[in-house]
């Protein structure tokens, strides 16, 4: 089969040779007119002999810094490109990339997590995707890249006796308060961080959830709106210190102080550790607001 010939249409411009192709003569007259605009306005010029590397630092800057992408998404796509994709790809042209390149990056990934290889798979086809949308390259290489073989299933429900066991080091650990609300309400641990007084209803047992703290920053970030029922008909039979565990959550947020039994040692035990190393902003000062 004769490979297929595209019109191809250059210029120099400030001593600088420019090349761009178009299936027909007017895609080809149309793609120059467009790099003759962006020359004169001094935009940066992207065409199919555009680096790989130089394309990545472009399609980020436009497509996804703008997007409100939370720091920790664009560290992701930075990770992978820099990490996987940049230095076997990075200082070729666009159109000489070629799909056995990009396969063969997933390929080295063979042992590696589903996450990992998925998100991977991702990048390089938003980034080679919008290459081809753009017109820039007359195919995308990253159509039809298949997942190497991978590891799923690394996460699981804990024992009873993992249970148990955070259950006792609750009692006495600074973020115990915080562990056992994760426990009991299933937040992911981002949410529980995030949560003030406010966001407890008692009276209902609810939690109301609408934001979270973005890991590994102090950032906190808007999510989508849901309640939260911690329902005591059903975690008091099957978690026995789920109630009592709200009553103090009240007794915080009232400064009650108990006046005797359990409750009197509990709330002691919790004052003293909690109220004085509180390192996250699950803390009474926090929550009062």
């Amino acid at each position: 089969m004769a490979a297929y010939k595209y019109i191809k249409k250059r210029i120099t411009w400030d001593g600088k040779r420019y090349e761009v192709r178009g299936k027909t003569e007017a895609e080809a007259l149309e793609k120059l007119a467009e790099l003759l605009d962006a020359l004169k306005d001094g935009r940066p010029v992207t065409s199919g002999d555009t680096y790989v590397n130089d394309w990545f630092q472009e399609w980020k800057r436009v497509y996804k810094i703008p997007s409100d992408l939370t720091r920790k998404s664009l560290k992701l796509y930075d990770e992978k490109y820099h990490k996987y994709i940049g230095p076997v790809v990075g200082k070729m042209r666009l159109r000489d990339v070629r799909d056995i390149q990009l396969q063969s990056i997933l390929n080295e990934q063979r042992g590696m997590s589903f996450s990992h290889v998925t998100k991977l798979r991702m990048v390089m086809q938003e980034l080679f995707h919008q290459a081809y949308r753009s017109r820039l390259i007359p195919f995308d290489p990253s159509d039809g890249l298949r997942l190497p073989k991978n590891v799923k299933g690394s996460h699981r429900s804990i024992t009873e006796e993992e249970r148990a066991h955070i259950l006792e080091v609750a009692q006495y650990h600074p973020s115990g308060l915080w562990v056992l609300l994760i426990l009991y309400s299933g937040l992911r641990p981002g949410e529980a961080a995030a949560l003030q007084w406010k966001d407890i209803d008692f009276d209902k047992n609810e939690i109301h959830v609408y934001k979270a703290v973005e890991s590994g920053t102090n950032t906190i970030v808007a999510r989508t709106w849901r309640t939260i029922f911690v329902a005591l008909s059903y975690t008091k039979r099957h978690h026995p210190r789920a109630e009592r565990y709200l009553e103090i959550m009240e007794l915080f947020r009232q400064r009650i102080r108990p006046t005797h039994g359990s409750a009197r040692r509990r709330w002691t035990n919790l004052t003293t550790r909690y109220c004085t190393r509180f390192n996250n902003l699950l803390s009474p000062a926090y929550l009062l607001y």
